[in-house]
């Protein structure tokens, strides 16, 4: 079996048979003290839409409070805070199964702003200044899933994480928030053991 392995611990370990008939890429998180937590892809029946990339957690967070981005109030928390989050208790217990049954990756696109967002500061009552928030080209990251996972993972002290990805905007995440001289994994070249 094949093993790629990020830095700081997050390593792709294999195809395998999910509950006797899912394919799917498996991966394992290095978290702190010691443990280690699964995740998984499942591989496509057809088509190549998704990649997984294999994220710095970091530069992630980095992307992720943008002004643009998706669930930014939730980026904007810390690791202590995390814990907080209304849905934590469901990641706790779908990572608590191991191996044997390894939790979905978050699923993500990233993109470019296509024009400057604008916003007007009042001053003294009647003048107006024009504050640019967003600047054209600025990146900003979008969850489809997995916003819960994701703040579990941070606030568990990965260092860095896989997470899938349309094709399409799998280079800019890597631009942007991918491990140094990472690639994104392409599920469809990955076969079983």
């Amino acid at each position: 079996m094949q093993e790629i392995v990020a830095p700081e611990g997050a390593a792709y370990t294999g195809v395998r048979k999910l509950f006797g008939w899912l394919e799917a890429a498996t991966f394992k998180v290095a978290l702190d003290g010691g443990r280690t937590v699964h995740m998984q892809a499942q591989l496509p029946q057809e088509g190549d839409y998704y990649v997984v990339v294999m994220v710095d957690a970091a530069r992630f967070v980095e992307l992720w409070r943008q002004p643009l981005s998706s669930h930014r109030e939730v980026a904007l928390n810390t690791p202590e805070t995390w814990p907080g989050d209304y849905k934590y208790s469901y990641a706790v217990d779908g990572f608590s199964h191991g191996a044997e049954n390894p939790v979905p990756l978050a699923q993500v696109s990233c993109r470019r702003s296509s024009s400057d967002i604008v916003e007007y500061e009042s001053r003294f009552h009647f003048f107006k200044r024009e504050v640019i928030v967003v600047r054209a080209g600025d990146p900003c990251l979008s969850f489809v899933n997995g916003v819960t996972r994701t703040i579990y993972l941070l606030s568990n002290g990965a260092k860095s994480f896989p997470v899938l990805c349309e094709r399409r905007a799998a280079d800019l995440l890597v631009e942007f928030a991918g491990c140094e001289n990472s690639q994104p994994i392409v599920l469809s070249t990955l076969k079983a053991a």
